[in-house]
């Protein structure tokens, strides 16, 4: 058994401990094993994504296993950052795409968190109260419930296909001097002519995309918060 499963089999039987202990009422013992089992979980999940190696857990992550959601917001900041480079060809790319390339909202929700998880010493922990504690467990609630609003999300997929279309158009009518006969004029028409069925398709991709993210998201929030919650155990 590799080092992933066999910390991931560990959590698991950690975390049903935890349950055991908490239903007898053993409060501080299961506030123990819970965070065992958070700190082998977050352990095997940096492992399997090569955020860490193996060589990083006894020193560079220790028992304050929020140090994976550091290296990995790190990791996603620097791709963000590169993002916002130059590009080859910019003219090709739609203007409404350019001005979603340059939204920053979501690189400086990374820089937040990156911020949280570096800058954050052991005593802090130790003084999470009560508000801190329902904030987070609200947070959860949000993520549990989350609704794709399919008429919403079927507008804007179908608009931005109209949009990027009608600007591929230009673009090779124009600087490329493609004919409309050509098979590249024909199949920006064929998509223009039915936005719908196109949309749709793309909006099957997208679903399962948002569905994956959002399953990620989760996963980010309830363990780099868990980590943080559990770590003053001893």
């Amino acid at each position: 058994m590799n080092l992933v499963k066999e910390l991931t089999e560990t959590a698991k039987n950690d975390f049903k401990s935890s349950m055991e202990l908490y239903n007898t009422e053993h409060y501080n013992l299961a506030i123990f094993q819970l965070q065992q089992s958070v700190e082998k979980f977050v352990k095997s999940f940096g492992l399997e994504i090569e955020v860490i190696q193996e060589k990083d857990l006894q020193k560079e992550i220790s028992h304050l296993p929020h140090k994976v959601f550091s290296r990995l917001f790190k990791h996603r900041i620097d791709k963000l950052e590169k993002l916002k480079g130059p590009l080859l060809m910019e003219e090709i790319i739609p203007p409404h795409q350019k001005e979603n390339r340059d939204n920053n909202e979501q690189l400086e929700s990374l820089k937040k968190s990156y911020l949280k998880t570096t800058h954050l010493k052991k005593e802090q922990m130790a003084k999470i109260d009560e508000d801190e504690i329902q904030e987070f467990l609200a947070g959860v609630s949000t993520f549990e419930n989350f609704e794709y609003d399919e008429e919403k999300m079927f507008k804007h997929i179908k608009e931005d296909l109209i949009k990027t279309q009608t600007h591929f158009k230009s673009y090779f009518q124009n600087r490329l001097k493609e004919s409309r006969d050509s098979a590249a004029m024909e199949m920006i028409q064929l998509v223009l002519d039915n936005p719908d069925e196109f949309a749709k398709h793309k909006m099957i991709e997208h679903k399962y995309k948002l569905s994956i993210q959002t399953k990620f998201n989760y996963l980010f929030y309830v363990w780099g918060n868990l980590s943080i919650i559990t770590a003053p155990h001893e």
